[in-house]
């Protein structure tokens, strides 16, 4: 139980850089189903809300929402702030929904999530009625709804969960039974881009006659046996001292931030902590010899390979400049690094897009990290008599949401402006489409195993078996407690 105590001192004291895309410093650049449907897929344009004609004479739709830094700007773009292709979606996004419904779409913006939620949340508290709904991070607003203090927005008015403008895998993965308070998709243009994936420098490949990974990739065979392979042969001393262990001159194989990489990894290979019972409440549910098998192979690629592995938050930006320039031949990213990092838009050397790897051949399908820590909407119980003006705007948001910006995150910036050649392209629609996200680090973050996989790697601890049999009972019990406070 020693070990145990120590990984999850460690977790709390590095709480404030485990944020995944949050550690460097970029330039801002009555349906209760859930649809499995990506909302990532090119528009329809015969698909159409179900929201009826309908006027509410000017009323104001009150929303709190955080403008922070490197983040995109979910609502209130201003109209002389659409200098982007991706405000400018924004700012017409939330023009129509006025038009439409007649309402008045007044903004609260704060500096950071944490802000933005803390007026959110003690708003709501002291009983004020000053918003209607919120942009906040999720890892922030499940545990905020234990309290009763938010609605269920699964049969909520005109929400329809089941169309493709909201996310229906991840929504899926955050229903607490059956219950879902707070909604991600479309509306929200950080959404998409707190997606994980691995880049590969295309220039290092073709230099040492390795194949792009992309057919890999198609034919179902992009596991992570052979990223490993890659990581380890794709190792260059450069400045010739006999080992790779200059991040500002050798050529790493592999380099990743260990907030991030474990987890596209843990993901990738179907590592799973939580699943939900068959009354649709979280429940642990851990493999132990799946689970440890998993980690022998993502230790192998992140350890053995002997790759750039940075658990310093400060080197955040230093790590991922080190790919931009030529100094890694992969990396672990999301797709914000992509839309948001001058570094990596301005990248000499040309690069590639692919899915984190699979656990082996035989598994079905590639799985991409979803952050929890991205935002999403929710309303607060205090405003239930509103129902009908807020789920509408909530949905007709949503649909032109799908209709303005996501074209303009995912076919315009991503596909067109920020991928280097075609391939590239297809591969983003396979990691769009299959996000998965993980209630476990949101409610049981000093307890959970996954949260503790950066730690337990950084710790060159290679045997994990007793671990995860100490953290099952922590994790029980801790998740438990979460619950019954739903209940």
């Amino acid at each position: 139980m020693k070990k145990v105590i120590s990984v999850i001192i460690s977790i709390l004291m590095l709480a404030a850089i485990f944020s995944a895309c949050g550690g460097g410093s970029p330039v801002p650049g009555e349906n209760t189903s859930v649809s499995q449907t990506p909302e990532t897929s090119a528009p329809d344009a015969e698909l159409i809300h179900s929201v009826p004609e309908l006027n509410f004479d000017g009323a104001k739709i009150r929303v709190v929402t955080a403008n922070e830094e490197g983040n995109g700007i979910d609502i209130g773009v201003q109209a002389d702030e659409t200098e982007s292709r991706i405000n400018e979606a924004v700012y017409k996004r939330d023009r129509a929904v006025e038009d439409i419904l007649g309402v008045r779409l007044t903004v609260r913006a704060y500096d950071t999530l944490t802000g933005s939620f803390t007026a959110f949340s003690d708003s709501v508290r002291a009983q004020s009625d000053d918003f209607d709904f919120a942009f906040a991070s999720t890892n922030l607003v499940f545990p905020f709804a234990s309290e009763g203090a938010l609605d269920d927005l699964a049969g909520y008015g005109y929400i329809d969960l089941g169309m493709p403008w909201w996310d229906g895998t991840v929504n899926g993965d955050h229903l607490i039974g059956g219950s879902l308070y707070a909604a991600v998709g479309s509306i929200s243009v950080n959404d998409l881009l707190r997606t994980h994936m691995i880049l590969f420098n295309a220039n290092i490949f073709e230099d040492n006659r390795v194949e792009f990974p992309y057919a890999k990739v198609e034919e179902g065979s992009w596991t992570i046996d052979y990223f490993t392979k890659l990581a380890t042969d794709l190792n260059s001393d450069v400045d010739g001292d006999g080992v790779v262990s200059n991040m500002a001159a050798d050529v790493y194989g592999f380099a990743s931030y260990a907030w991030c990489s474990p987890y596209t990894l843990w993901y990738g290979c179907d590592g799973s902590v939580i699943g939900h019972s068959d009354d649709g409440w979280p429940v642990v549910e851990i493999d132990t010899g799946k689970t440890t098998a998993i980690y022998e192979k993502m230790y192998a690629a992140i350890i053995g390979s002997g790759s750039n592995y940075i658990y310093d938050g400060a080197l955040y930006g230093e790590l991922y400049n080190s790919f931009t320039q030529g100094r890694a031949a992969m990396t672990e990213a999301c797709m914000m690094h992509l839309t948001h990092w001058p570094s990596f838009r301005d990248m000499a050397d040309d690069y590639g897009i692919v899915p984190a790897p699979k656990f082996d051949e035989n598994q079905k399908d590639y799985i991409s990290y979803a952050e929890v820590i991205e935002p999403a909407v929710c309303v607060p119980s205090l405003v239930s008599s509103k129902q009908e003006m807020i789920s509408a705007v909530l949905e007709v948001m949503a649909y032109e949401s799908y209709r303005r910006i996501t074209p303009a995150v995912f076919e315009v910036s991503l596909k067109e402006r920020f991928s280097r050649d075609e391939p590239s392209k297809k591969m983003l629609d396979i990691i769009a489409g299959s996000r998965r996200s993980c209630l476990g680090s949101v409610f049981i973050p000093s307890y959970s195993f996954t949260v503790a996989l950066p730690t337990i790697i950084y710790q060159r601890n290679e045997a994990v078996s007793s671990y995860i049999e100490q953290f099952r009972e922590a994790m029980i019990g801790a998740l438990d407690g979460a619950m019954e406070k739903f209940r």
